[in-house]
């Protein structure tokens, strides 16, 4: 099993192994999750720089491996109406946990916690 090569000059693997190693430096090539996918990527970086593209069983099995991230939820809608516009607030989750957002957002960007009566009644 080797390494193919694309006119364009980049590597590529068609079958993925645990025991792939870097045609350059002939360290341990790893699988890593880009924003464009799954690909090999030299464990001797930054001294290598090399990377292989997966196709075909190798680009299945990674996808299978490291499956896609779930989506986010959509936001719970309230009755509680917004200071600034009057458009109802949504439950939303951000970095710190769950708040109120306008509903109308992005023209309104109105935030404010959540009251502890919508606490009591199960929002987490």
């Amino acid at each position: 099993m080797g390494f193919g090569v694309t006119k364009n000059g980049n590597l590529y693997v068609d079958e993925l192994r645990d025991d792939i190693f870097c045609p350059n430096c002939g360290s341990k090539m790893s699988l890593k999750k880009g924003r464009f996918g799954p690909f090999l990527s030299c464990e001797g970086f930054p001294k290598c720089r090399t990377v292989a593209r997966l196709r075909k069983q190798a680009l299945e099995e990674a996808r299978a491996r490291m499956p896609a991230p779930e989506k986010k939820a959509p936001p719970e809608p309230t009755d509680i109406p917004c200071d600034q516009c009057g458009a109802n607030m949504v439950i939303r989750t951000g970095r710190s946990g769950k708040f109120l957002g306008c509903s109308a957002y992005p023209k309104c960007r109105s935030t404010k916690p959540i009251p502890t009566d919508l606490l009591s009644l199960g929002v987490k």
